[in-house]
């Protein structure tokens, strides 16, 4: 009786074990690597522990929707309504900036949406906020499949503009300070989200408590503040 007693304590502490260090595992370009002390600190609110993994944005929620991978870092707010296995979270962790990167004396600094149809544009291959300007302007858009060779690109005059977000400035690549730069006023600014495959359904409003307790506390900003 006491052996069982025992074995039965035992399992329990195993499975309590199990459940704590549940790991989920979340996509992420290089350009966001940035907000894992973010996401890290949110998923221990809720008992989760995050596994990253870097992909390129297009494929990282692509796999959440087929469930290779149970989460994408953030995205605009909107984007999983294109994945029906995907879903979003209520609470924002963020504001994001549309920013247009451009040679160095490019004349006017200050451009609208609209602007941007007398331009050859840029953006990353996946980049969500990025694609919806260019369909809603109805231009073309030559696409990179990483920031290094978007910022290459219009750097090489193969367009006058790359469109970028604030997660992913062109000043963390120190190669381009002599050619490249920012215009001083972004293009819009709009929410990201943090978008689970539906089986974490039940964690969503989980997730969205941490994010306002973090935000009550003050942690949330000194989060964002250090990346």
């Amino acid at each position: 009786m006491k052996k069982r007693l025992i074995c039965a304590v035992l399992l329990a502490m195993g499975c309590v074990s199990v459940f704590a260090q549940q790991k989920l595992k979340v996509g992420l370009g290089n350009e966001s690597k940035a907000f894992e002390p973010l996401i890290t600190a949110l998923y221990k609110e809720i008992g989760l522990e995050p596994e990253f993994v870097i992909l390129p944005s297009e494929r990282s929620l692509r796999s959440v929707d087929t469930g290779d991978i149970d989460a994408d870092m953030g995205r605009v707010v909107g984007t999983a309504a294109a994945y029906p296995n995907a879903m979003e979270t209520t609470e924002s962790v963020l504001e994001i900036q549309l920013l247009a990167v451009v040679k160095k004396g490019f004349q006017p600094e200050k451009l609208s949406l609209a602007d941007l149809k007398k331009y050859k544009l840029g953006h990353l291959r996946g980049t969500k906020m990025a694609e919806g300007v260019v369909k809603s302007l109805a231009v073309e858009a030559t696409q990179a499949n990483t920031m290094q060779s978007l910022f290459q690109m219009v750097a090489g005059d193969r367009f006058d503009i790359a469109l970028t977000t604030s997660t992913a400035p062109v000043s963390a690549f120190p190669e381009f300070a002599g050619s490249l730069t920012t215009l001083p006023h972004p293009l819009m600014t709009t929410r990201v989200v943090h978008i689970m495959n539906k089986k974490w359904a039940d964690y969503i409003p989980k997730f969205d408590a941490a994010v306002k307790k973090l935000r009550a506390d003050g942690r949330l900003a000194k989060l964002l503040a250090a990346r």
